[in-house]
Formats: C-alpha cells, sequence, structure tokens
C-alpha cells in the first residue's frame, strides 16, 4: 500500500484506489453469475434437467426480450452474501462514484433501494427506528423525520429495514 500511496502522491487516493479494485472485482463476480443465470433455462434454475422438460408446443420467442432472465429469477440466482456485501459497501463508501455502481449492480440483480421520505408515516415492516428528534407540532408524531441508511428490496421481498429518525411530540415523552 506505501508504494500505491508513493505513486498517487496522496494517502486517501491509495484507499480510493483499493476501493475501486475490490469494486471492479464484485462487478467481475456479479458479471458472472448473470451470465451464467441467463444462459441456464428456467427448468435448470429451478434443479430440473432438460430431459424432464416437454417438447414446446409453440415456437420460442426471438429477440433481445425473449432471452433476458426477468429479474426476479437474476436476483434469485445472486447469493444474498453478495447482495449484502454490495449494500455494506455502499454504506461505507465515500466517493460517489463507487456508490453509484454499487447501486447500479444492486438495479441490475432487482434490489432496488428504500428510501422514506420526510414527513410520512412510518412504516414499521419496512424501517427500523434509531432515535427521535423532537417534533415541531404534536401533527408530527410518529412521521420519518429523516433517513439515517436507506433500507433494500428486492421486489416484494425486503432485504433490508431502513434506518429512520422519528418525530416525538414534547408532550409524549421528552425527545432525545
Amino acid at each position: 500500500m506505501d508504494a500505491l500511496a508513493w505513486l498517487l502522491g496522496d494517502p486517501r487516493s491509495a484507499v480510493t484506489a483499493a476501493v475501486a479494485v475490490v469494486l471492479l472485482v464484485v462487478a467481475v463476480v456479479l458479471a458472472v453469475l448473470l451470465a451464467r443465470a441467463s444462459s441456464r433455462s428456467p427448468q435448470e434454475r429451478a434443479g430440473q434437467s432438460r430431459a424432464a422438460v416437454p417438447a414446446p408446443t409453440q415456437a420460442p420467442a426471438s429477440g433481445p426480450a425473449a432471452s433476458a432472465a426477468p429479474p426476479a429469477a437474476v436476483a434469485a440466482s445472486v447469493p444474498d452474501g453478495l447482495v449484502r456485501d454490495l449494500i455494506a459497501l455502499a454504506d461505507l463508501s465515500t466517493t460517489p462514484a463507487v456508490s453509484a455502481q454499487c447501486a447500479r449492480i444492486l438495479r441490475g440483480v432487482g434490489v432496488e433501494p428504500v428510501v422514506p421520505g420526510v414527513d410520512q408515516p412510518l412504516a414499521p415492516g419496512w424501517q427500523h427506528v434509531v432515535g427521535v428528534v423532537a417534533a415541531p407540532d404534536a401533527a408530527h408524531e410518529g412521521l420519518v423525520a429523516s433517513t439515517v441508511r436507506p433500507g433494500y428490496r428486492s421486489g416484494a421481498t425486503l432485504v433490508r429495514q431502513a434506518d429512520v429518525f422519528v418525530y416525538q411530540h414534547a408532550a409524549n415523552g421528552s425527545a432525545r
């Protein structure tokens, strides 16, 4: 790492370069997994052999849309640990380019961020309260004040809850 820092002239540049290399490796692994998933038939993805599948009664569709695996099938073929690691990398990234690349890869496998809106009602199953903020008035009680960390979902399945601060009116207890 010292040689890399010397070459780049700034220790932060060395860290940025190291993060970029890790991201590149993750992107290559995801590309290989996606290529494998899209080249297998739906029956093979489900664990069945081609021999057990009856011959189709209609001609198969052609074109790029026919050969693309549906997002749910692609997301199901990506290991959960890899998705969690990409989400963690996006959380830890201090550079917009790395964060954007993580988001692009996650979207490519069907995982979308969930960012609750300010002043929206709390959704306990989708959001995790990490703190409270003094509400400007009683009408804001229990509404989302801010999002600390986005949540993620794959279709209708929650991958990770969003961490949020909620408003708490002083009459219901002191806000921290």
